[in-house]
């Protein structure tokens, strides 16, 4: 078999039976394959393709073929890919490869495969089948590659129109914006230093001018830019920080955007940092001293024990906690895979026990910062709403959604929550 087609037969199959993430599938299998890196270009190209047109692309599939075995339908994934959009692989090479599969299926021994195959009418223009009304969710599912119940959810919190607006945005590559370390440089000779480096739209903010991974460029490896969008920027731009009264962060996954304070002070700032995942644990430290931020604490704790790590409340408490993390729908290929509408319950729970543990330890007059990459209200403005009814100390100051179509090509929610000051008696 064609060792392209071989390779990511098999990448796709650790993906879909078992459950094994695109990019960690990529690496395990890939690094001891003898091949060159145009053959692992491709084979990229031709899973992400498959992922990416998953839903009908297995429609298609079942409609021509019935119910198929996961080696079977990874060759059909990767049939339709490089038919209607890669290329990576000769169409008349794949198509034969295809055919000798599904010609061992007992139910096609006596038929003509290849002359079904041929009949398969679908191009890029005609990709979903026309029993599939225009008007329908079912259309937006198939054609924007998002699950049903999704598309359904968004539509009920948000409209049909807006609900449109995401799902199309978040078909499309979002650009890739990285802050400028204003202690190595500023944007002004960071921009001349490099030039194929841009400048955003936003200040301290630079782009790839040909868009090229960002994070393989020199000034990347240099720690000259950051890896913190714009969005995540503003979060601290908007909260009442003041060193001097205490700062405290609680993050439930990897996450560098503790390294906002480091903009809008210097290195010095003081903060703890509290994470709630092994991983993401091991990830910040390192991070941490990487960028040499001397005065960060950092410790490794639940949300019932981070009161084991502040020793008093803080004027500043920024949560990140666990979510549905709906913002990698746009950047990660098979995270559709992963999500499903039964995991909410048990992430919102989590989320109503951070607020409160976190909730405790802001000082009065203090701000507690909620922000989560997500689009939905049950996780936002909803759960915000409900904690505030429950803890009438705490009250509203402004809260934000971005959306994948903003400028920020972000989803993401914050809200900034004051804790009032005790009333004079």
């Amino acid at each position: 078999m064609n060792i392209i087609v071989s390779l990511s037969s098999q990448v796709l199959n650790e993906i879909l039976e078992k459950n094994i993430s695109f990019n960690l599938a990529i690496r395990s299998l890939l690094k001891d394959q003898k091949i060159s890196s145009i053959e692992r270009t491709e084979i990229i190209k031709c899973v992400g393709c498959s992922l990416r047109h998953y839903y009908v692309f297995s429609y298609l599939s079942e409609k021509t073929f019935g119910s198929l075995d996961v080696n079977n339908l990874t060759l059909v994934l990767l049939y339709f890919s490089n038919r209607l959009f890669i290329k990576s692989v000769a169409i008349e090479d794949m198509s034969q490869i295809l055919i000798e599969a599904i010609s061992k299926l007992e139910r096609f021994k006596n038929r003509d495969v290849a002359q079904i195959i041929a009949g398969i009418n679908v191009n890029t223009e005609n990709l979903i089948p026309l029993e599939i009304s225009k008007e329908s969710l079912d259309y937006l599912s198939y054609r924007f590659n998002t699950p049903l119940w999704l598309v359904k959810m968004w539509t009920k919190h948000f409209g049909e129109h807006l609900t449109y607006r995401i799902l199309r945005s978040n078909s499309r590559p979002s650009s890739r914006f990285c802050l400028v370390n204003k202690d190595m440089n500023s944007q002004e000779d960071l921009l001349a230093k490099y030039p194929d480096l841009i400048a955003s739209p936003f200040p301290d903010f630079v782009l790839s001018k040909n868009n090229s991974n960002i994070k393989k460029h020199l000034a990347f490896q240099k720690k000259e830019i950051i890896d913190i969008s714009p969005a995540w920027n503003e979060v601290f731009a908007q909260a009442d920080i003041d060193p001097l009264r205490g700062i405290a962060i609680y993050s439930n996954y990897p996450n560098n955007a503790f390294l906002g304070l480091m903009h809008k002070f210097d290195r010095n700032v003081k903060f703890d940092l509290i994470i709630g995942d092994a991983q993401a644990f091991f990830a910040s430290k390192k991070t941490i001293v990487s960028f040499n931020l001397k005065n960060a604490s950092f410790f490794e704790a639940t949300p019932s024990q981070i009161i084991t790590c502040i020793s008093k409340p803080v004027h500043t408490f920024f949560l990140f906690p666990d979510s549905s993390k709906f913002a990698l729908l746009k950047s990660t290929p098979d995270y559709f895979l992963r999500v499903s509408s039964d995991q909410l319950d048990g992430i919102i729970k989590s989320q109503e026990l951070a607020l409160q543990e976190c909730a405790a330890l802001v000082e009065d007059g203090g701000q507690l910062i909620y922000a989560i990459p997500t689009i939905n209200k049950k996780e936002s403005r909803r759960l915000i709403k409900r904690f505030i009814e429950n803890n009438p100390t705490f009250s509203l100051v402004t809260d934000k959604q971005f959306f994948p179509f903003s400028e920020y090509e972000e989803s993401l929610f914050f809200a900034i929550l004051k804790k009032e000051e005790p009333k004079n008696a």
